[in-house]
Order: structure tokens, then C-alpha cells, then sequence
């Protein structure tokens, strides 16, 4: 009985190891990757602040809505069009810095916040 005691100690301490070493193999693969990939995606990101009537302010608390420009790389760029006290309006993408080229996917939002008009360019 004593042997199996100490074969049984082992194992779980064996098991115990192995776990915690998966675990940290696991988690330090996880960082890497997606540290590497945010550093890929992201390369800069404006917010524009306007009113009610569409007119750019400087003070976004004065702002009835904003858009979220991110560029994320030469021919990507995303403009996100939120309510400044509510869900995001609309999603749009473009090719070009100057956002005339339309590229990828568009979606439009109601009031909930729930997609009504999807589309894809």
C-alpha cells in the first residue's frame, strides 16, 4: 500500500506539472498572438465631433453625433458614426484616405442599436 501511495503522490504531482505547463503554454501563445495581431490592425484612429446640424465642433460634449476614423493599413479605412448618447448609427469602409472610394461592408443601425440595412461593396 505504501508503494501505490507514493506511485499515486507521483502521478498527480506528475499531472499537476503538466497542467501547469499546458496552461502557461497555452496563455503565453494567446498573448503573442493577439499582441501581434493588434499590432497589425490598428495603425491610427481619428474621432470627428459635429451637431445637430451636421457642423464640426471642437467640444464632443456639445456634439449630437462623432465618427471614429481608423486606418487600418494603406486601403483599409472605417468610419464608425455614433450618437453621442446612444448606439452607433452606422458603419461604413473605404479604399481612400479621403473616403470616396467605397470598399467592404456597410451597415446601418436604428435607435435600439439593431442592424436594418446591411450591405456589402
Amino acid at each position: 500500500m505504501n508503494k501505490f501511495t507514493n506511485f499515486a503522490t507521483n502521478l498527480a504531482l506528475k499531472t499537476t506539472n503538466m497542467k501547469k505547463q499546458m496552461l502557461f503554454c497555452f496563455l503565453s501563445a494567446m498573448l503573442l498572438t493577439t499582441s501581434t495581431w493588434a499590432q497589425k490592425t490598428k495603425s491610427s484612429e481619428q474621432i470627428y465631433a459635429f451637431d445637430k446640424e451636421g457642423k464640426a465642433v471642437n467640444d464632443i460634449s456639445k456634439a449630437a453625433t462623432y465618427d471614429v476614423l481608423t486606418q487600418y493599413d494603406d486601403t483599409t479605412f472605417i468610419v464608425r458614426t455614433y450618437n453621442n448618447n446612444g448606439p452607433m448609427i452606422k458603419q461604413e469602409s473605404y479604399r481612400d484616405k479621403n473616403l470616396t472610394i467605397l470598399n467592404g461592408r456597410f451597415v446601418w443601425y436604428n435607435a435600439n442599436g439593431h442592424t436594418t440595412v446591411p450591405a456589402r461593396l
